[in-house]
C-alpha cells in the first residue's frame, strides 16, 4: 500500500492548481491530478509540480474525472485517499484530522458548507 493520496479532478485550473498542490504535497504521499480536458495549462503546471497527472483527451465531466481518480488510485495501490478541489475551495491542512476520524468502514463524512468525503480504497 502507499499511503495517503489526495485526488484533484481537475478542468481548467491553471491559476490555482499550483498553489493546492503546494499546500497539500507535504500532507500526502502522493498526488493524482485527472485533467478533465483543460485548455489551458493544468496538466502541465501539476506535473511540474510532481503530481501523476492524467489527462482526458476532451472534457467529459466531474464524474467521469471522479471515475478515473478512483481507478488510478485503485491501479497505484493507495491505501487512503482524498479528494481535493483544485481551485482552492477546501482547507487542505484539515486533511489529517479527517483522516484520523476514518471509520472502519472505510470512510468518514466531514459535514461542513458542503459534505466531503474520505474514502478507503
Amino acid at each position: 500500500m502507499s499511503g495517503i493520496t489526495a485526488i484533484l479532478p481537475a478542468f481548467n485550473e491553471n491559476i490555482s492548481i499550483g498553489s493546492v498542490i503546494l499546500r497539500t504535497r507535504p500532507l500526502v504521499d502522493r498526488m493524482i491530478v485527472v485533467d478533465d480536458g483543460s485548455s489551458d495549462a493544468t496538466a502541465e503546471i501539476a506535473s511540474a509540480l510532481g503530481a501523476y497527472v492524467i489527462r482526458h483527451k476532451k472534457n467529459s465531466g466531474y464524474g467521469a474525472a471522479l471515475r478515473t481518480c478512483f481507478e488510478t488510485a485503485r491501479a497505484l495501490d493507495a491505501d487512503k485517499m482524498v479528494i481535493i478541489g483544485p481551485d482552492g475551495q477546501h482547507n487542505d491542512a484539515e486533511i489529517p484530522e479527517l483522516l484520523d476520524g476514518l471509520q472502519e468502514e472505510g470512510y468518514r463524512d466531514y459535514p461542513d458548507q458542503r459534505r466531503r468525503r474520505i474514502l478507503k480504497i
